[in-house]
C-alpha cells in the first residue's frame, strides 16, 4: 500500500505508471484511509476515475484502452497532488478539481456552495414531474446553490423563465458564474434572500410559479456533526435544518401555496429524511399528501405536491 504522504512522492511517481494504476492505487488508497464519499460519487473506484480523469483534464466517459497510455512525470506530480488533498486533507474530489457533473452537466463547484447532486435532475431533465403535460413558463428554484437546478431547468424547458433564489450572497456568485458558462443570464433571474422573502419586491409572475423545485437543508444537526469530514467543507447552512431536519421544510410548507399558479407543482428532495418528512407534514396538517417519487437512484428521496385552492 502507497502511503500517500510527501515522503513517498519520489516511490509513487516511478512505480505508477499509466492512468489505470493511477484509478487503482488512489481507490485502494481511499479505502484504505475510509475517505468519504456521496458528493457526486457513491464509491472508491468511481471517485478515484473522477479524480485522476479530471486532474488530467479528460473526459469522464474517456474509452477504458486509453487509460493504459503511460503518464509524463508532469502529469504524475499533478495526480499525486490532487491525491494528498483528496486521501489525505480529505477534500470533496469536486472542490479539488474545482468542478462537479450532474445528468452530463458539467458545474463549477468550490466552497461557496454544496457539491451539486440532486436527484431533482433526473426528474427535470427527463420531464418526468408529475402533473400538467403543458410546459412550465414561469419556474422557481429555492436554495439554488451552485445554480445547477435552475440551469438544468432552463435547459429542459427552453421557453421557460427561472427564477433562483439563496441566502447565501457567496453561492449567488458561484452561481452566477454557472449561469454565465451557460449563457443563460437573460433567462434565470439570481435572487438573494431567505425562503420567499428573495422575491419581495420584484418582478415575479403574474399568477405564481408554475413549478417550484427545491433541494433545501434537510440533515438533522446531530447527523451534520457525524458526517465524513468532507462534508464539514460545504456550507452547513446549506445542509443542516434543525434537531430532526425539517426546520426548512415546515416553513417552506407552511408558505408555498401562496406562490404556486393555480394547479402548481412543487418537488422537494430530502434525501434519506422521508420519514422525518413525513411526520412534519403530517403535524401541519399539509393536504393533500405529497406524493413520493421514485428516481434511478433512489425511491422516496424526493416528495411531490400540487397546488390547491
Amino acid at each position: 500500500m502507497l502511503t500517500w504522504t510527501e515522503a513517498s512522492r519520489q516511490e509513487t511517481l516511478q512505480t505508477l505508471a499509466c492512468i489505470r494504476d493511477w484509478i487503482r492505487a488512489i481507490a485502494s488508497a481511499m479505502d484504505h484511509h475510509d475517505v468519504g464519499f456521496g458528493q457526486g460519487t457513491t464509491e472508491a473506484w468511481d471517485d478515484a476515475r473522477w479524480l485522476v480523469l479530471g486532474g488530467l483534464g479528460l473526459p469522464p466517459d474517456l474509452p477504458e484502452p486509453v487509460e493504459s497510455a503511460t503518464l509524463l512525470t508532469f502529469e504524475r506530480a499533478r495526480l499525486f497532488d490532487l491525491a494528498i488533498r483528496r486521501i489525505a486533507q480529505r477534500e470533496p474530489t469536486a472542490y479539488v478539481l474545482g468542478q462537479a457533473w450532474l445528468m452530463g452537466y458539467r458545474f463549477r463547484s468550490d466552497p461557496r456552495a454544496i457539491i451539486p447532486r440532486s436527484h431533482l435532475a433526473e426528474l427535470i431533465l427527463n420531464q418526468t414531474v408529475p402533473g400538467s403535460n403543458e410546459e412550465p413558463r414561469a419556474i422557481l428554484d429555492l436554495c439554488t446553490g451552485s445554480g445547477c437546478l435552475a440551469i438544468l431547468a432552463a435547459v429542459s424547458w427552453p421557453h421557460a423563465r427561472v427564477w433562483a433564489s439563496d441566502i447565501s450572497e457567496l453561492a449567488l456568485g458561484l452561481a452566477e458564474e454557472n449561469v454565465s458558462d451557460y449563457g443563460l443570464s437573460s433567462r434565470i433571474a439570481l435572487l438573494e434572500g431567505d425562503l420567499f422573502e428573495a422575491l419581495s419586491g420584484q418582478l415575479t409572475p403574474e399568477g405564481g410559479f408554475d413549478l417550484i423545485i427545491c433541494n433545501p437543508p434537510y440533515v438533522p444537526t446531530q447527523k451534520v456533526q457525524n458526517a465524513p469530514a468532507e462534508y464539514a467543507l460545504e456550507p452547513r447552512i446549506a445542509l443542516e435544518s434543525g434537531p430532526d431536519g425539517m426546520d426548512f421544510i415546515r416553513r417552506l410548507m407552511q408558505q408555498v401555496n401562496a406562490w404556486l399558479a393555480p394547479g402548481g407543482r412543487l418537488v422537494v428532495e430530502v434525501g434519506h429524511e422521508q420519514a422525518a418528512c413525513s411526520e412534519a407534514l403530517k403535524s401541519l396538517g399539509i393536504t393533500p399528501e405529497p406524493i413520493w417519487l421514485d428516481t434511478a437512484g433512489a425511491s422516496g428521496h424526493v416528495f411531490y405536491w400540487e397546488a390547491h385552492t
